[in-house]
């Protein structure tokens, strides 16, 4: 679906995005001083950086992150480097972390399939990072456990998901 048919797309120029975005986080900050505004991309979030919207619209939030998938077209390289990324902007701009969802995905739609070294990286990237909303700490990570990203379909991701953090895919 193109993000066109959606009321609250701001287009492809990073200048409306961000002053759209801001606009909406100063609506939400008005009516509560303690709402925590995030701003999430996905993980090729410093592809144009710092010249993206994203960039352009992180004065307008509290935390940033990104949308973290196991897809084929990505090196686990190129995934940990995504990560530092993240973690390294959120310090260097006072920020707060958030991983808005991440997961595996299979081949059918361009993912790797059962991939037990992507929850491991991912299980070991969370883990380096000290709990919390301060800069550069963890407030929240939320595995997208649904269709192509279901655990139960991954046997050997889904029992290193389970030794990891505890829990299994259902």
């Amino acid at each position: 679906m193109p993000y066109g048919c959606f009321s609250w797309y701001a287009g492809y120029d990073p200048a409306d995005f961000a002053t759209a975005y801001s606009h909406v986080a100063s609506i939400f900050k008005t009516t509560d001083p303690n709402f925590k505004i995030a701003l999430v991309g996905d993980a090729g979030l410093q592809a144009g950086w710092p010249n993206n919207g994203f960039s352009q619209a992180m004065p307008s939030a509290d935390l940033i992150g990104m949308d973290v998938y196991d897809f084929s077209s990505q090196s686990p390289s190129q995934l940990q480097a995504s990560l530092n990324f993240l973690e390294a902007n959120a310090v260097a701009n006072n920020k707060g972390v958030v991983v808005g969802e991440w997961g595996l995905a299979t081949p059918a739609v361009g993912g790797n399939g059962d991939d037990p070294a992507f929850i491991s990286t991912m299980y070991n990237w969370m883990g380096s990072l000290t709990p919390g909303a301060g800069p550069g700490q963890l407030l929240v990570a939320s595995y997208f456990n649904n269709g192509p990203n279901a655990l139960p379909q991954f046997p050997s991701s889904n029992t290193l998901f389970s030794q990891d953090f505890g829990q299994t895919g259902t």
